[in-house]
């Protein structure tokens, strides 16, 4: 063995950080001044391993070296006590590199016969939280080639400045979420730069930095994870031709104006770009998912399929081509949506809780209604016309809670197979249903609709087999058809102002729970 002279305080890094639960020490201040006589065995880089030892030497107030709180069997004179191990690591794989595997070694052999020789370089120094909370935590200096860093390693800290080393390829989860100080609004992270071995955006990795206005992706990014700058100040980004995937809420509460979709990108999460003052898309012509329209709206490629309605936009209506699932989600400001008549199909959640929506009259022409939650929750959705087409509402909690006062369901309606259509519209207070519809097929339909007093059901009526049709409503009477022949179970469940019924005489099926 060799002797070298090290400086306990190597690493300059002023702080006391957090490590699986434990309390983690590094130096203060400028390097000690007394020196030790390290041994650094045969087989091992003199630099990388001189680091490595001078950290774990550190004791905090309490005479508690970082090694001991690594390993409680650690042994300075052992290397093979530093740090913990992980029986699933795989050095092939980033996801087994956390809390468990703190330190590894990478060998590496040259030369050959009487000249090979194997030396370790210091791989990976690697955990989970390992300045989570560091309050007081500004700066952070690299020394050597570190490769990972562990999910969420600087969370939560009042980190301002920080240069990642070009050695970098993987950034666990949450690795700068809550850099920010609420005591101090000019506080946290403000800029950074992601290496070129960065391919992948983790999740949350920026989650919360209310001061960060400027990333720059230097290398070929396929993935932004969920939430991955979710509530920061961005006000541009530049996104690379490789990016495929942006996932849900990535960019939600940023101060984007402006996206443009690049060549690859072929799928956009839910909430990607929800409470942003986004006013516009722009797509390359190279994408094959995607195109934008001269207003900036963002469309399926061929053109049909609106894809998303920017949320920034101020304008009070648009006339809508073709919609997309959850298209105008939430967006705050439209009051009326005109629709074309080559409309055919209405996705999840298109129009769900628009809290300006009053009018809406869909097109001739659609037949039905197959989104999930098309317009719920637009409360103040107080004029729908639906069209003389139109032959079944098929889609689950269509038009759920919404601010009609009464309804006339379209004589060509055969029935309605969806459930909760018109459930808990509180201000709802009469239906009308079409003479020559025969049969109703859906669940709770006006389940909770607290105010409505009055049904008119189809004078061919032969069936209500949904059950809680009118379950829970403000019902007082009722008058059946004589055709009926089937009443479902529930239908009346709870119909506390209902008095009396009258029953067909050719009745057949009458449900469990009708009128209970």
């Amino acid at each position: 063995m060799r002797k070298h002279r090290i400086l306990a305080g190597i690493l300059a890094v002023a702080l006391v950080l957090s490590l699986g639960g434990v309390n983690i020490s590094a130096a203060t201040g400028s390097p000690m001044t007394d020196a030790a006589e390290v041994p650094v065995p045969e087989g091992y880089c003199e630099q990388d391993y001189l680091k490595m030892y001078a950290f774990l030497e550190i004791a905090d107030a309490d005479g508690v070296k970082n090694g001991t709180k690594l390993n409680k069997n650690y042994d300075p004179m052992d290397p093979t006590t530093w740090g913990t191990t992980n029986e699933n690591y795989d050095p092939e794989d980033p996801m087994t590199w956390g809390a468990g595997q703190n330190i590894t070694w990478d060998e590496v052999t040259t030369g050959e016969g009487e000249d090979e020789v194997t030396v370790r370089y210091l791989w990976i120094f690697n955990a989970p939280d390992t300045f989570s909370f560091c309050s007081s935590l500004k700066r952070v200096i690299f020394l050597g080639d570190v490769t990972s860093i562990g999910e969420d390693a600087f969370s939560h800290t009042a980190l301002e400045s920080i240069h990642l080393p070009d050695s970098l390829t993987s950034l666990g989860n949450g690795v700068f979420s809550f850099c920010y100080d609420e005591s101090k609004p000019d506080s946290g992270l403000k800029e950074i730069v992601l290496p070129y071995g960065i391919n992948k955006i983790s999740s949350e990795l920026f989650q919360g930095c209310k001061n960060l206005r400027s990333v720059t992706l230097l290398g070929d990014v396929t993935v932004i994870e969920a939430f991955a700058f979710e509530n920061t100040a961005l006000q541009s980004i530049d996104f690379p031709d490789s990016l495929v995937r942006i996932g849900d809420s990535a960019f939600r509460g940023t101060e984007l104006t402006e996206i443009f979709i690049p060549r690859d990108c072929a799928e956009i999460g839910q909430y990607a770009f929800r409470e942003t003052p986004v006013t516009a898309f722009q797509v390359a012509q190279e994408n094959q998912v995607f195109m934008a329209g001269e207003d900036g709206v963002l469309f399926s490629k061929d053109g049909k399929g609106l894809v998303l309605y920017p949320y920034g936009r101020e304008s009070k209506t648009y006339a809508v081509p073709a919609i997309e699932k959850k298209a105008f989600y939430a967006n705050p400001n439209l009051e009326e949506v005109t629709f074309p008549e080559s409309l055919r199909d209405i996705g999840d959640q298109a129009f769900y809780r628009l809290p300006q929506l009053k009018r809406l009259t869909l097109p001739e022409g659609l037949e039905d209604i197959t989104g999930t939650e098309v317009f719920a929750g637009c409360k103040t959705l107080r004029e729908l016309k639906l069209p003389l087409t139109l032959k079944d509402i098929s889609g689950d909690g269509v038009f759920y809670s919404i601010g009609i006062t009464e309804m006339t369901l379209p004589g060509g309606m055969q029935d309605i197979t969806g459930r909760d259509i018109f459930r808990c519209c509180e201000s709802l207070t009469e239906v009308t249903f079409p003479s020559k519809m025969k049969k109703i097929s859906g669940d709770c339909l006006f389940l909770g609709c607290t105010s409505l007093v009055e049904v008119v059901l189809p004078e061919k009526l032969e069936a209500i087999s949904g059950s809680l049709i009118f379950a829970s409503s403000g019902l007082e009477a009722v008058q059946f058809p004589a055709s009926l022949k089937e009443l479902g179970d529930a239908t009346f469940e709870e119909c506390t102002k209902l008095k009396e019924v009258h029953l067909p005489k050719d009745l057949q099926i009458l449900g469990s729970s009708n009128f209970r």
